[in-house]
């Protein structure tokens, strides 16, 4: 006689995985949901630990932002000119990111917010995909916590409006299929403060309505389907005011396409969209390139490869609509930035909710469990190969990039050979096999601080250079026979 369980194509029915792990009564139900939750953030901060412990920052943004912050104070970020007219409307990413580096240059209360908020964001993840599949909820969680689809964001320190705006926009989910299931009003307020939230954080918080309307696919209640559509008709309403009051700095941004956020429609679509799917099992690559051509030049065959095989392994466990709205919340995520000259790990971070889900999908089949088990084992260890790598990466540069500055202000200050106490510029030349592109960033970066750093300069003649940029990071003084 045939296995019940073998002629199900979806594993369980929608009420089914909703219900599935709840306890016998309230009490029970609170316990397991605040042991798995807690579980989750202990998990994601010590899968963090490497970044907290960075000595320095991964890029020249950090320090830019610390000197913004010291010259201006970052007034008037919340005015209403300020969301009409700045290329970038973010508000709350940005006070956060002000008071994260406060300190200066000791990185510890910067990167410990950054694991703290994903930490407080992978456990917003567990309620959510509680609410649609209970039984895969606290997988989903941790593997969200060590995905490399998060690493970077979490690391680099700008990193944290992707962190914000996505845990805003996963906890109006929460609240509107809560609401929706007829849960308490209290619910509504959530959800407009998340979505409010999630509108001060980051621009691509602007897919949000297309999420809370494709949530319709997981509910069996048609009132529920009509309580969730409604709620993005009034998120559409709110996203139209939003661009139109945008418009200008946003048209303005795209025109100029300052940063690299030169807005074209054509192949780089197709380009962007190959290197951000490759991402994942891409286990050496630490941060994407800032172009789309060299990103996909850079992109290796075989991480498009496990992808497939994964995707294959979904579908041979019969989980076809999973692996369909999966990869539809991937790609959605980065609908806003696919149409973009670059192409950065940050903006995967809210992509890394799907992939978690279906990871987590794929390792708890029933069908063909032991391939699916087999084909999710090996890419989880992929993953947390890449993610290691991402982590030891950011904590090399860090280092790195302190250990330069020392250097340089020891030169400032000891005026050796007219080096410090002229307004003379004093060239810097990367040595063979050093980090140059370390010294490009930070050089970069105290251009206009105004202080001694400012007079040194990236020099790529060595025989104009005073310094040389050391394999080991350290600037020394460029002896004549070099």
């Amino acid at each position: 006689m045939r296995h019940p369980i073998s002629t199900k194509t979806e594993e369980n029915t929608k009420r089914e995985r909703v219900h599935h792990c709840r306890g016998t009564n309230l009490r029970s139900e609170i316990a397991i949901a605040g042991r798995d939750a807690a579980m989750i953030g202990v998990v994601a901060i010590l899968a963090s630990f490497i970044l907290v412990a960075t000595p320095g920052f991964f890029s020249h943004d950090e320090l830019q932002i610390m000197d913004q912050v010291r010259q201006s104070g970052g007034g008037g970020v919340w005015s209403v000119e300020a969301l009409r007219t700045s290329n970038f409307f973010r508000p709350m990413g940005y006070r956060l990111l002000q008071a994260a580096l406060t300190f200066g240059e000791y990185p510890l209360v910067a990167h410990g917010l950054m694991v703290l908020l994903h930490a407080v964001v992978c456990v917003c993840v567990f309620f959510l995909i509680r609410a649609i599949d209970c039984r895969r909820a606290p997988l989903t969680g941790v593997l969200f916590a060590v995905s490399p689809l998060t690493a970077f964001a979490v690391g680099w320190v700008p990193g944290i409006y992707d962190v914000l705006v996505t845990g805003f926009m996963v906890i109006a989910l929460l609240a509107g299929m809560q609401w929706a299931r007829g849960a308490s009003r209290s619910w509504l307020i959530v959800l407009g403060a998340a979505t409010v939230g999630a509108l001060l954080s980051k621009e691509t918080w602007v897919v949000l309505p297309a999420f809370v309307f494709a949530l319709r696919s997981v509910v069996d209640d048609r009132t529920v389907a009509r309580a969730l559509a409604r709620i993005a008709l009034i998120m559409a309403g709110l996203v139209l005011v939003y661009l139109a009051a945008r418009y200008p700095g946003l048209s303005r941004l795209a025109a100029s396409g300052v940063g690299g956020y030169s807005v074209t429609i054509g192949p780089n679509v197709v380009r962007n969209l190959i290197v951000y799917l490759a991402f994942p099992f891409h286990v050496t690559g630490a941060e994407l390139s800032a172009t789309v051509d060299a990103g996909i030049s850079g992109t290796p065959g075989y991480s498009l490869l496990v992808l497939l095989i994964l995707v294959t392994g979904a579908f041979v466990a019969g989980l076809s609509r999973t692996v369909a709205a999966c990869c539809a919340f991937y790609v959605g995520y980065l609908l806003p930035v696919l149409v973009t000259a670059r192409c950065e790990a940050q903006y995967l971070y809210g992509s890394g909710v799907p992939f978690a889900y279906l990871l987590s999908a794929v390792l708890t089949a029933e069908r063909a469990a032991f391939v699916s088990r087999a084909i999710g084992g090996f890419a989880v260890l992929l993953l947390v190969v890449h993610t290691v790598t991402i982590d030891t990466n950011m904590y090399s540069t860090g280092r790195c990039q302190t250990r330069l500055l020392d250097s340089i202000d020891a030169f400032a200050t000891s005026k050796p050979g007219g080096t410090a106490g002229s307004n003379e510029l004093v060239g810097i030349f990367p040595a063979t096999g050093s980090k140059w592109w370390i010294l490009a960033r930070t050089l970069n970066a105290t251009n206009d601080t105004g202080g001694a750093r400012e007079r040194f300069k990236f020099e790529r003649d060595p025989a104009k250079a005073q310094l040389v940029f050391s394999v080991d990071c350290a600037v020394t003084r460029r002896l004549a026979a070099e």
